[in-house]
């Protein structure tokens, strides 16, 4: 939300009321927070269960102040679109990458109209919803402004200790250097968010980040929170070089995942040499089956073990995550989940993470359980669709 704020302000004044982490705002504190003068509000809803959060934020809002235009972005309102603009309270979707889209809807709405010819824009025209398909991506992600974490209390998110990830340092935050991913897993949404496109800044770009995080706030650790970190292995290379070719001193880890393959001897000493201090994979299952069969996840498990052995030569924490109660899994299929995690312990793993699968909107696996009729998809289902469910 911070990039959209960066983008945002080199149009138009904006303003951002303060984030509350650690205390949280009620309702009434959001409102009173929203200047009497707004003409636009934009709410980021990353996960489905805060969806129905967000939706009784802008009814709020909107039974406030009925002229505010209210816009969504974020993962859950790009693939579930039809049913976000089916809330009156909601004017406008932006899809995806919203940082230009949102730039883009700003111009158009101080001219009075236009937004038929935005690219990854949802609307209203007679009562009809019409969605513009997101066909724009931006090829530079160089030229997108670092997000605005001047505008957050940064001390508040180091008192919090919460990462994603383990944090050895006091001082850390998250960030992502490259976007999307090319690969289909049927029990992810990010091939219809991203079109199963990969793009990624210049390394030079991403320590030009991590040096004036340095410099403005004492970091000392960053987690990266790409989808899929690894993809490119000279981009990996070239990154943990530009680290070490500046002397930068920090700490990093790959706490959202990568490909096991990805994790190879020359690899892991140049990332470890620059600081890196822990990887995740994601094996999701032990399962041939359900990885060819279930969740189309293009993964040789002999992989897995290589990395997992070869992490625990080289003394670097690594995380192994997997899922139980994905469809048409069968006894057989957990025994073997287990299995395999008990080897990747014995191996040199040093965590190993059971979820239980959740069915999440945009997924293939969704779409399927909705036509099986096993998922009926209402404000119940976004409640109590949660992120994770750790065993």
């Amino acid at each position: 939300m911070k990039i959209i704020d960066a983008v945002a302000e080199r149009y138009k004044q904006v303003f951002t009321w303060q984030d509350h982490m650690l205390r949280g705002m009620s309702f009434d504190e959001i409102l009173k927070a929203v200047p009497p003068d707004t003409r636009v509000v934009g709410i980021s809803n990353l996960y489905t269960f805060a969806f129905m959060v967000a939706c009784e934020i802008a009814r709020r809002i909107k039974q406030k102040y009925p002229e505010v235009i209210i816009v969504f972005g974020g993962a859950h309102p790009t693939v579930m679109t039809q049913q976000t603009m089916a809330r009156p309270e909601v004017d406008f979707v932006v899809l995806s990458e919203g940082e230009y889209t949102f730039k883009d809807l700003l111009q158009a709405i101080d001219k009075g109209g236009g937004w038929e010819d935005i690219d990854g824009l949802a609307y209203r025209k007679g009562g009809e919803v019409i969605i513009n398909p997101k066909t724009k991506f931006v090829h530079d992600l160089d030229q997108i402004p670092f997000p605005r974490r001047d505008l957050l209390p940064m001390a508040n998110y180091f008192q919090a200790r919460e990462p994603h990830g383990s944090a050895n340092r006091l001082r850390w935050t998250t960030m992502i250097a490259t976007r999307g991913c090319p690969y289909g897993c049927t029990f992810c949404n990010t091939p219809q968010i991203w079109q199963r496109r990969w793009r990624s800044r210049s390394s030079k770009n991403v320590v030009d980040e991590i040096v004036q995080l340095q410099k403005d706030y004492g970091i000392e650790e960053i987690h990266f929170e790409d989808e899929s970190l690894t993809t490119n292995p000279k981009w990996v290379l070239d990154f943990a070089r530009e680290l070490k070719q500046r002397n930068v001193d920090i700490i990093w880890q790959t706490s959202n995942g990568v490909r096991a393959e990805s994790i190879t001897e020359e690899a892991l000493d140049v990332m470890i040499e620059a600081g890196c201090t822990q990887v995740t994979v994601a094996a999701e299952s032990g399962s041939p089956r359900i990885l060819k069969d279930v969740i189309k996840k293009r993964l040789n498990l002999e992989t897995v073990r290589q990395a997992v052995r070869l992490a625990g030569k080289k003394r670097i924490f690594i995380a192994c995550y997997f899922m139980l109660g994905l469809p048409d899994e069968r006894i057989s299929d957990v025994l073997k989940s287990i299995s395999l995690a008990v080897k990747l312990a014995i191996y040199g793993a040093d965590e190993v993470v059971f979820s239980i699968f959740s069915p999440l909107p945009g997924s293939k696996l969704l779409e399927r359980l909705i036509q099986e009729g096993k998922v009926r998809v209402d404000d119940h289902f976004f409640n109590g669709l949660t992120p994770h469910g750790d065993l």
